[in-house]
């Protein structure tokens, strides 16, 4: 019986033009050296495509889609072999690394690299070569984490905003300076001013809406509380720069929304993307899926709730289907902004539903006076004014939803850099439904879109 390999493919960011081709390279280079090798070939994994974007190599086995279920498949004895392009794409962390030798070779498995050959831990000379190769990717990956934070804080010295995305109200320069939006400082300072006197955040976002700002309530809420509105950019834990661009706001006005009270609402049980949005369920009977752990702890899954009456209930792995969430909720955003002009009519749509629904709420009150709610006239004459408040508020939540999608595509390639609360406001916004149905891999997941 020939022994059994999974091989594992990862480039550290999808996105760059020197790795495009990387992926086929590493398939085509493992499908070759495990067929010389005289082993069976089991599965072929590519992180990036079940991750939906970039993968480190120094992420612990709960966060490496293909590397952590490979290594639980070695220690239950489905496969002996665990096979890469070289040992940068299994490991970019030595302590990873080491831990993850041990573990595989205590169980009779074994780690290789089309590069070097076997890697092993078993005698002084192997753990000394292993811990050589790993050192220098450890340093590879600290020194280019080292560089790009150093190029970071250089252009927050300079005023130079280092996300994508500009907050509305500010225009970029070819050097990512911002500097005010003549047309549209003054709808932001309105914002800010309603705010301040007392008005809730869902009519400052209708207010935004009217021209053209459109953003959902979270993301109302982060726009009052943005910093850079008073002329500072503030970027992770780099230092601020606190004079870097001409303010807005003035900090008294914006010391004073920030000083306005907002229910914070229920914690989250957890800080995993689909933990309680609802829209994850199992395929067998239906019932909302929850986070659970294994390993003691390490790992993360997804699973089918133990007090209900499935007869098979279903479980995943929590990177796995969160990778394949990611994947599709970056497409379905590049679909809308493709399809979208820039103008999704959303400020006339938001227009129209106020009158529409003043007509509905005229009609009741004129009807309720005049003792005729009860007449199969008057129930008719409401149905129709319902009807068609309820389809111009489907258009309205369909261009908010194309709008939101498009506000933010900018930014969707560094999907890391959202917020959590603004991952889950994208999921929620173009995803109806992830069921898992029995099965292995990827296959075994079905994603509905809303709309």
């Amino acid at each position: 019986m020939k022994p059994r390999a999974i091989g594992i493919i990862r480039v550290s960011q999808i996105a760059r033009k020197t790795e495009a081709e990387s992926p086929e390279v590493q398939r085509r280079l493992i499908q070759s050296f495990v067929e010389r090798q005289g082993w069976e070939l089991v599965d072929l994994l590519n992180e990036n495509e079940q991750r939906g974007g970039n993968v480190s190599g120094a992420a612990d086995l709960s966060k490496r889609p293909g590397l952590g279920p490979a290594v639980e498949r070695a220690s239950a004895g489905k496969t002996q072999i665990i096979v890469a392009a070289d040992l940068s794409r299994l490991f970019r962390d030595l302590d990873v690394q080491r831990a993850t030798i041990a573990q595989i070779e205590q169980v009779g498995g074994e780690f290789w690299t089309v590069a070097d050959g076997r890697v092993s831990q078993q005698n002084a000379a192997d753990k000394f070569k292993s811990g050589v190769q790993g050192l220098m990717n450890e340093y590879q990956r600290n020194y280019a984490k080292e560089k790009s934070r150093l190029a970071v804080a250089i252009a927050i010295e300079k005023g130079k905003v280092p996300w994508h995305q500009t907050a509305p109200g500010y225009e970029r320069s070819d050097q990512s300076c911002l500097s005010p939006d003549a047309n549209v400082r003054p709808v932001i300072e309105r914002a800010f001013e309603m705010r301040a006197s007392g008005s809730t955040v869902d009519a400052v976002r209708q207010h935004l809406a009217a021209h053209g700002i459109v953003r959902s309530y979270h993301g109302t809420s982060h726009l009052l509380r943005d910093r850079v509105y008073v002329g500072e950019i503030h970027f992770g834990t780099h230092t601020p720069n606190l004079e870097a661009h001409e303010p807005i706001i003035g900090r008294e006005l914006f010391d004073r929304v920030q000083g306005i009270a907002v229910p914070r609402g229920r914690k989250a049980k957890s800080d995993r993307l689909l933990a309680r949005l609802g829209v994850l369920r199992c395929g067998s009977c239906g019932a909302r899926m929850v986070v659970g752990t294994s390993n003691n702890s390490s790992y993360y899954l997804y699973r089918c709730p133990p007090n209900g009456n499935c007869a098979r209930r279903q479980t995943i792995s929590a990177e796995i289907v969160e990778g394949k969430v990611v994947s599709e909720v970056k497409d379905l955003v590049a679909g809308i902004t493709g399809r979208a002009s820039g103008a999704s009519g959303v400020a006339e749509t938001l227009a129209e539903l106020d009158r529409r629904q003043e007509a509905l709420d005229t009609a009741v009150r004129s009807l309720a006076a005049a003792g005729l709610t009860g007449e199969p006239v008057a129930a008719e004459t409401l149905a129709e004014l319902r009807q068609a408040r309820d389809e111009v508020k489907a258009r309205y939540d369909a261009g908010v939803q194309a709008d939101e999608a498009l506000s933010m595509s900018v930014t969707i390639d560094d999907w890391d850099a959202l917020t959590l609360d603004e991952q889950r406001g994208l999921v929620r916004a173009v995803l109806d439904r992830v069921v898992i149905h029995p099965g292995r891999g990827v296959d075994r997941i079905e994603i509905a879109h809303r709309g």
